[in-house]
């Protein structure tokens, strides 16, 4: 996990919310945690928005509200996301959403990453309802074991790449799957660690 900034429910009207993180802190309405964003951020959020069309307001279905990031400590930004003006979330109750920032086009990886949440009510008589909750900024991560001593993929640890280490046996002309160590050599060090990895991989 990269970072966990939570919000209390909070409600926004004709208001901007920044989250920004920073090269040694993230902020959230004071909240701080450490770590810059990483490649694979993933960014998560439960969001609330009601643009009047239930609430008998003088201009319903007129306004919108916008997810923005900037990877240049609020310099320029970009959109993520546009809410409304009309469609099947603008008349309130709790959304997830969840956005992999690496497959966004324009996302940078940099520790002067913002987001923010921008309500908007542009004329006399707009009822506009706007909450954030439980945002979550994260790295993405693959659920797989990874075993350097397997040398031919199939899960584990066995003859075939014991053979397979004998065959790569001493200086490696360019880079070689066999020599765990990274020394430019396969020998002694790396078949006691493929035996010592023996087995299934776990």
């Amino acid at each position: 996990m990269l970072n966990s900034l939570k919000t209390r429910r909070t409600f926004l009207a004709n208001a901007t919310v920044i989250a920004a993180l920073g090269a040694s802190t993230s902020r959230l309405f004071g909240d701080e945690t450490t770590a810059p964003i990483s490649e694979d951020a993933i960014k998560h959020a439960e969001r609330w928005y009601s643009n009047g069309s239930n609430c008998n307001g003088a201009d319903p279905m007129n306004d919108v509200m916008e997810v923005e990031f900037s990877s240049d400590d609020g310099l320029t930004w970009m959109n993520l996301e546009t809410v409304g003006p009309d469609g099947p979330e603008v008349s309130g109750g709790w959304f997830d959403k969840e956005f992999d920032l690496s497959t966004v086009a324009g996302f940078v990886p940099t520790n002067q990453f913002q987001i923010r949440f921008i309500v908007g009510d542009l004329n006399d008589g707009s009822v506009i309802e706007a909450g954030i909750d439980g945002l979550l900024l994260s790295g993405a991560y693959c659920d797989t074991t990874e075993c350097a001593s397997d040398l031919s993929g199939d899960g584990t640890v066995n003859v075939t790449d014991l053979l397979s280490l004998i065959d790569a046996w001493g200086p490696c002309p360019g880079e070689c799957d066999a020599d765990f160590d990274n020394n430019g050599t396969v020998d002694i060090v790396d078949l006691l660690t493929l035996i010592g990895d023996w087995g299934v991989c776990e």
